[in-house]
């Protein structure tokens, strides 16, 4: 399972930076967690393999797009001398 997750983390990464530029974060972010939660719950009673292969693949295209929107987002919210605070603070939690 665990080659599939990092197939599709792979491949979506590559158009991460694209896609972050090219859309409004906050929705991203948002609407990101919801399908990973929708995903995630799917696949916890997935009853095929095929199922599970398929949200497996999706979980891993999920994980590749919030840490670079939320980047773009403290950026935008933060001024210049409390980023460092702001990214810390983002990066252990």
């Amino acid at each position: 399972m665990g080659w599939i997750y990092s197939a599709s983390f792979i491949i979506l990464i590559i158009f991460v930076g694209y896609i972050t530029e090219n859309s409004n974060r906050k929705m991203l972010v948002g609407s990101v967690c919801f399908l990973w939660g929708v995903c995630t719950y799917t696949n916890a009673y997935a009853h095929e393999i095929g199922i599970l292969y398929i949200t497996r693949f999706l979980i891993g295209g999920l994980q590749a797009l919030p840490t670079p929107a939320s980047y773009g987002v403290i950026n935008d919210l933060f001024p210049a001398e409390l980023k460092v605070r702001a990214f810390f603070v983002f990066t252990i939690v």
